[in-house]
């Protein structure tokens, strides 16, 4: 009866009828482009959210955009999938990361596993079964009220203090609104439906490659521009740092990192490794144990500490292709520039970072905007020091490739171990 309705060009007069005739045109759309506004109000959460999604035959390209929070700084994220393949570009932190999806699944699954549970808001615009399963929550209920105005199509319930709204569009029957409302708490999503697509996703040529996004955190708090600008200018140094050699002097000694690009040293006094870009080497000098094996760069951290190696932070973040040191200025804390100290090519700009239990002194070369040194304190609640750190950093042939460095380790007379197994290798 349903589809005779719709066939003769007769409005549908039931609830079940409008969901029906809303699915239909929708599994019918082939190529369309969607924008969503998503406004929710929960106790303890706010949603406010911006889809704009484009369907053309199996591509598929969504962009997620968020403002700032007071925890999270605001978020504008693109998604293309074609087929398993699955693009993405961080407009915000300005990276960009590739994976190669498994096949077959729904589209809601495939950018589920890197978006994690897609909202019902998006999942109803992106598959007819998602918007099908969705209307079947509601079919069940006859106290509807159905009224059309000005092109529009409402059905709305009110029960118990709640209430339901869905708007249509006359004659095309595509969703335009959801509205639900219960004691303490709101949704409304806003549906603008166009019937072309394009999905192709511009991703700019100097995008950073990641193998993962962060969550951005919102930035500290800044006493002055100028601490504002110490800072920035620190953090755009490290994320174009890919030559030289650093050695580094900590409480827990010496530490030396070479690097090349792609490939990567650690020199530690018992634990030495190095990455040629495509094999690890490993020498643990207390054991006399020599490792080595093809391994993955993303997860060469997770080979070195389960022989007993190190690696040092700033590799860490360089080897996820992070911006060293974001970490050092959190949501919570508090920037200030205090001084200058030093002269010459040590002048350095003194910069105190303080949070809850911690206060961080950063002495950042003007020269370069790289770190000399740092010094951290910690207290307890009562305003007593409970630990004290120091890094220093001594800096040669930044920019350039270390020369009469070996990559590669050799084992001498050491038996050649494999590589420990890892997750993701």
């Amino acid at each position: 009866m349903i589809l005779l309705l719709a066939a003769f060009g007769m409005a549908p007069t039931t609830t079940s009828a409008l969901f029906a005739n809303c699915i239909s045109h929708f599994s019918k759309l082939g190529n369309y482009t969607v924008h969503i506004d998503v406004k929710g109000n929960a106790p303890g959460k706010v949603q406010n959210t911006q889809y704009d999604l484009a369907v053309k035959g199996s591509d598929t390209l969504l962009r997620v955009r968020e403002p700032a929070t007071a925890n999270l700084d605001r978020s504008d994220r693109s998604f293309q999938l074609r087929g398993s393949k699955l693009l993405a570009y961080d407009a915000i932190a300005g990276e960009r990361l590739q994976k190669t999806l498994v096949g077959g699944s729904p589209k809601s699954v495939l950018l589920g596993s890197l978006l994690g549970e897609l909202d019902d808001s998006l999942k109803i615009a992106l598959e007819p079964a998602a918007l099908s399963s969705f209307f079947s929550r509601f079919v069940g209920f006859r106290d509807w009220h159905i009224l059309h105005k000005n092109g529009l199509i409402s059905v709305a319930r009110y029960s118990g203090g709640a209430t339901t709204i869905f708007w249509f569009s006359e004659g095309t029957y595509l969703l335009k609104e959801v509205a639900l409302h219960v004691k303490g708490s709101t949704l409304d999503w806003k549906y603008t439906f166009h019937r072309s697509a394009s999905t192709d996703l511009m991703i700019p040529s100097d995008a950073r490659k990641v193998s993962s996004f962060y969550v951005r955190e919102a930035p500290p708090k800044y006493k002055s521009p100028q601490a504002k600008a110490v800072v920035e200018k620190l953090l755009h140094a490290y994320s174009g740092l890919r030559y030289g050699k650093i050695d580094i002097q900590s409480d827990d000694g010496a530490i030396r990192l070479y690097l090349d690009g792609g490939r990567l040293r650690e020199d530690r006094q018992h634990f030495v490794w190095a990455f040629d870009g495509k094999a690890l080497t490993m020498r643990n000098l207390t054991t006399g144990r020599f490792y080595s094996g093809k391994a993955h760069r993303q997860i060469l951290s997770e080979y070195i500490t389960q022989v007993g190696g190190e690696v040092d932070p700033l590799i860490r973040r360089i080897i996820a292709h992070r911006g060293p040191y974001q970490e050092l200025f959190p949501s919570h804390s508090t920037v200030e520039l205090v001084g200058l100290f030093g002269t010459g090519s040590h002048l350095c700009d003194v910069i105190n970072v303080t949070s809850v239990g911690l206060k961080v002194s950063v002495f950042v070369r003007r020269i370069d905007h790289l770190i000399e040194s740092m010094e951290s304190v910690t207290v307890d609640q009562h305003g007593k020091t409970q630990s004290l750190g120091n890094r220093r950093f001594t800096y040669t042939g930044i920019g350039s490739e270390p020369s009469s460095v070996k990559f590669h380790l050799d084992p001498g007379t050491s038996k050649i171990l494999p590589l420990p197994k890892v997750n993701g290798a």
